[in-house]
């Protein structure tokens, strides 16, 4: 958890998801359980799945007149946070002007659903990825998603160091008898890096169309983009033919990680093709799995790069940058009476009900004295 970045926008599900069937939906990242539900305008709303009256799940809940309704007392919660309804009180200006709950940024984009945990003004938040292929006509797209076991930023660095291709994946599609040794230059931004380099693929598991005026397994040219928190996007172009794959990585909790990969390229559109790429996306991400899940630098002094792992080294400093700049998750987590933890992230909610959100500041520091006194213990 402490390495977890908040202030920052996450997959937390597809669009296709969320219907008024399917709603409250429950979906769980960084540790905290949030409720989604469409409200009265047909708006896409995320809150947190904890009811502040005596702390149910909305999630459970339904959803009535646009507002997300818990289950114990039908308390009525808008979009905004704000306690809409409470049916045992006749005259609604009763309602406590803190009887809210924490509502977070959500838009659709890619056919997904994103969700901003934090509390920073909206001028200030990082943008979402762009894509501009996911967008374009003639590219077919391709979800798929998986689960692993373990922390995210080791899976994370995994898709970003593309020089392991042609080493551990000589057998699915890099090229080990051709393994990159070209040296390249790493673009910086605020929010991103980047590299484009050209690699060999493997010609038995060769998934583009043939490109004869190229010659026999010509240099396939990727360009490598890490995007701000845990997002990856691999674009893989030889001639006119292009494949771009956007990953990302949602930590549900401790122990797990939603990898979501959603894929677009413009040959090959049909099923056979999606099938295809499925099935050799699912054996390189195995072979990967093995590896990660193997992996301890956490018992090392310090993690020692090489030159040629450059791209790497920025990514990771920039999501250094971004984890000493306040944006850790670790304040925002608590201990439930069950033994369990549970995050709850600041939303813009508490920016615009000031006592709300010195209630939840003096909550988080009884907590952390409470964390202390038993490290002290």
């Amino acid at each position: 958890m402490k390495e977890w970045l908040k202030n920052s926008w996450y997959v937390i599900a597809r669009a296709c998801e969320l219907t008024v069937e399917t709603q409250p939906l429950k979906k769980k990242l960084l540790g905290q359980n949030l409720a989604l539900f469409i409200d009265a305008a047909g708006k896409f709303s995320a809150v947190n799945d904890v009811c502040p009256h005596m702390g149910a799940s909305l999630s459970l809940g339904c959803v009535k007149n646009g507002n997300l309704v818990c289950p114990y007392h039908h308390f009525g919660f808008a979009s905004s946070g704000k306690c809409a309804e409470v049916p045992s009180i006749v005259a609604p200006g009763k309602i406590p002007s803190t009887l809210m709950v924490d509502s977070y940024p959500i838009v659709e984009k890619y056919g997904l659903l994103w969700v901003f945990m934090g509390d920073m003004p909206e001028d200030k938040r990082p943008p979402i990825v762009e894509v501009p292929e996911f967008d374009k006509p003639e590219f077919r797209s391709l979800y798929h998603d998986l689960t692993w076991r373990g922390s995210v930023r080791p899976m994370l660095e995994n898709l970003i160091d593309f020089t392991h291709f042609s080493y551990l994946h000589a057998g699915t599609f890099g090229n080990g008898e051709h393994p990159f040794r070209e040296d390249y230059t790493v673009k910086r931004g605020e929010y991103e890096v980047e590299c484009t380099v050209k690699v060999k693929l493997n010609p038995d598991n060769w998934f583009f169309p043939p490109v004869p005026e190229l010659g026999e397994n010509p240099d396939v040219t990727v360009r490598c983009r890490y995007h701000v928190p845990t997002l990856v996007v691999n674009d893989f172009t030889v001639g006119k033919y292009t494949d771009v794959t956007l990953f990302t990585f949602t930590p549900i909790d401790d122990n797990e990680v939603l990898i979501r990969m959603f894929g677009c390229r413009n040959f090959d559109q049909n099923a056979v093709a999606d099938t295809k790429l499925k099935n050799l996306g699912e054996r390189i991400l195995e072979e990967d799995r093995l590896v990660i899940e193997s992996c301890v630098p956490e018992v090392l002094p310090r993690a020692i790069g090489v030159s040629v792992d450059k791209y790497l080294i920025a990514a990771r400093n920039l999501y250094d940058k971004w984890l000493k700049a306040g944006n850790s998750v670790q304040d925002h987590v608590f201990e439930t009476n069950r033994g369990t933890r549970l995050t709850i992230l600041p939303s813009p909610v508490r920016a615009n009900n000031e006592t709300f959100g010195r209630s939840w500041k003096r909550r988080e520091a009884q907590e952390k004295k409470t964390r202390k006194d038993k490290t002290t213990d």
